[in-house]
């Protein structure tokens, strides 16, 4: 699915689920970049970021990925929900932001964000626990991943997105 805004496109990927204990600590590897093995991870990583929810869905903090510190707070507080959810419930969706230039898209994606942060908390049968903005995929467009106890927010976030972006 895609939204067409007056710049970049927003495309939604399918809705993953989490198979279990290990696959939510490798995803929250890929997310945080904390692998050292990952091709991911690069100098443009501490251009990354999180935006992250606590247990009443409230919207938290942002962290930059620019300091380990940071990073591991990220990883850390993502980490905290396994004992609180069972990992099997929690799903994620990525969103890209596509445009011939990619400067178009880093120039819209935080606008677009700080909607989505909207939609997200707001998600009457989800429960979010955090988005992850990567901007350091130079072969990719830049895209964020939302991570939540719950299914369904692919079709609610894409009827939001597409009536408010």
């Amino acid at each position: 699915m895609s939204v067409n805004t007056n710049e970049a496109v927003v495309v939604f990927d399918k809705e993953s689920l989490i198979n279990d204990d290990l696959h939510f600590t490798n995803h929250i590897n890929y997310l945080c970049r904390t692998d050292e093995k990952q091709k991911w991870t690069n100098g443009a990583t501490k251009y990354n970021g999180a935006f992250l929810f606590d247990y009443n869905h409230e919207y938290l903090a942002h962290y930059k990925f620019d300091s380990i510190e940071n990073i591991n707070k990220v990883r850390n507080e993502i980490s905290k929900f396994s004992s609180v959810y069972d990992v099997k419930d929690l799903r994620m969706l990525r969103l890209s932001w596509e445009h011939e230039d990619n400067e178009v898209s880093l120039n819209q994606m935080p606008r677009d964000i700080s909607q989505l942060i909207m939609v997200f908390a707001k998600c009457p049968f989800i429960e979010p626990i955090a988005i992850v903005v990567h901007l350091d995929q130079n072969d990719h467009y830049p895209h964020c991943h939302f991570l939540y106890k719950g299914s369904g927010f692919e079709e609610y976030c894409y009827k939001e997105v597409s009536d408010n972006l």
